[in-house]
C-alpha cells in the first residue's frame, strides 16, 4: 500500500511540475491539428501517391506480408519495389493500424496526432538540458507552430517527412545523453533507435540531418577531448541504429544501378547547376503556400518558410552568443 501510494504522489508531482508544458502540447496540438477534425483527408502534393502506396501496402498484409518490400497492385497491377527504394516505415505503420481495423482515415489521423505528440515532447526534454522550464516552453510553442510544419502536413502532404522531422529532437537528445555519465546506455540506446527511425521512415531527412548531427556529436567530443573512451562509446549508438537500418539503406546502394534513368535524373553535366536544387533564402520567410508540384528552385512558387519570429529569434540568440562568448573570454574564465 505505502509503495502505491508513493508512486501516486510522484505521478501527481510529475503532472504538477509539467502542467504548463502539458496544456501547451495540448492546446498546441490541438490547433495545430484542427483541420483534421473535419470528415476525410484534405488533397495536397504528395496525397495521392501516398493513398496509392498505403492500399498497396495494406493489400499485401492482407495476403500475409507483413514487412512488404514489393507492391504487386502498383503501376496497374504490374508491381514496383516501391518500398525497397522508398522508406517504408511509415507505410508499414500505417498498413498495421488497419489490419487492426481502424479505417484508413482515422489510421492516418492517429500517426499525425502521435508524431505531433513525440515531437513536441521530444522538443521539451532536449531544450530542458540547457535551459529552464520557461525556455523549454517557449521552444516548445514555438516548434508546435513552426510555418514549416503547417506546410509540410497541409501544403506538400510529405507525412512520411512530417514523422521524421518529429523523431530529430530524439536524435540530439540521445546525443547529449551518450555523452553523459549516469544515462549512457538510455542514450546509446535511444540513439540507435531515433537514427534507425528517421532512416526508414523518410530517408530524404536523414541525409540532411546528417551534417548537423555530425556537428553537435563533435561539439560534444570537442568538450571531452581528453576522454577518447567515451567518445568511441558515443558512437556505438548512431553505429547501432545504421545496422538496424541496414536492411533498407544496403539494398538500395546495392541496387540503386537497376533503377531505369535514374542516372540520367541525378548526372549533373555541368557542376554550378547543383545550385538549381537549392531554395532560395527569400523562401525561408516568404508568407506564401504556394500551389503544385515543388521542383526546389529559385523559380519554385512554394514556401518553406521557418517563419519570421523563428528567424528572430535566431538571430538574437546568434548575437547574445557572441557577446557571451566575449564577455567571458575577456573574464578569463572557460565555457564548459
Amino acid at each position: 500500500m505505502r509503495q502505491l501510494s508513493t508512486k501516486k504522489r510522484s505521478r501527481g508531482c510529475l503532472i504538477q511540475r509539467h502542467w504548463a508544458f502539458l496544456a501547451v502540447l495540448l492546446v498546441g496540438t490541438a490547433i495545430f491539428l484542427s483541420p483534421l477534425a473535419s470528415e476525410g483527408w484534405f488533397s495536397s502534393h504528395d496525397t495521392p501517391a501516398h493513398i496509392h502506396r498505403i492500399f498497396a501496402t495494406i493489400y499485401e498484409m492482407q495476403q500475409g506480408h507483413y514487412f512488404p518490400r514489393w507492391l504487386s497492385l502498383a503501376a496497374y497491377g504490374k508491381g514496383l519495389p516501391d518500398l525497397i527504394f522508398y522508406s517504408p516505415a511509415f507505410y508499414w505503420l500505417t498498413g498495421w493500424i488497419n489490419l487492426l481495423g481502424i479505417p484508413l482515415e482515422w489510421d492516418l489521423k492517429i500517426v499525425c496526432l502521435t508524431f505531433s505528440f513525440i515531437g513536441g515532447i521530444g522538443v521539451y526534454i532536449w531544450v530542458g538540458r540547457y535551459t529552464d522550464r520557461i525556455g523549454s516552453l517557449i521552444s516548445t510553442t514555438l516548434y508546435l507552430f513552426l510555418p514549416y510544419r503547417f506546410l509540410d502536413l497541409y501544403v506538400r502532404g510529405a507525412i512520411p517527412e512530417f514523422a521524421a522531422l518529429s523523431l530529430l529532437p530524439w536524435l540530439f537528445f540521445s546525443i547529449d545523453l551518450s555523452f553523459s555519465t549516469k544515462q549512457r546506455s538510455q542514450g546509446l540506446a535511444l540513439a540507435a533507435l531515433s537514427s534507425a527511425s528517421i532512416v526508414l521512415f523518410h530517408h530524404l531527412s536523414a541525409i540532411m540531418v546528417l551534417p548537423f548531427a555530425t556537428i553537435y556529436f563533435l561539439w560534444h567530443a570537442a568538450t571531452f577531448r581528453h576522454e577518447p573512451k567515451r567518445i568511441l562509446t558515443a558512437t556505438v549508438g548512431p553505429l547501432v541504429g545504421a545496422g538496424l537500418s541496414a536492411f533498407y539503406w544496403l539494398p538500395v546502394l546495392m541496387e540503386m544501378k537497376y533503377l531505369l534513368f535514374f542516372g540520367d535524373h541525378v548526372k549533373i553535366k555541368n557542376p554550378l547547376q547543383v545550385w538549381d536544387h537549392f531554395i532560395t533564402p527569400f523562401q525561408w520567410f516568404d508568407t506564401g503556400w504556394g500551389v503544385g508540384l515543388s521542383v526546389i528552385g529559385p523559380n519554385d512558387g512554394m514556401s518553406f518558410q521557418i517563419g519570421v519570429v523563428l528567424g528572430l529569434i535566431v538571430i538574437l540568440t546568434t548575437v547574445s552568443l557572441i557577446f557571451m562568448l566575449r564577455s567571458v573570454r575577456n573574464s578569463g574564465h572557460h565555457v564548459m
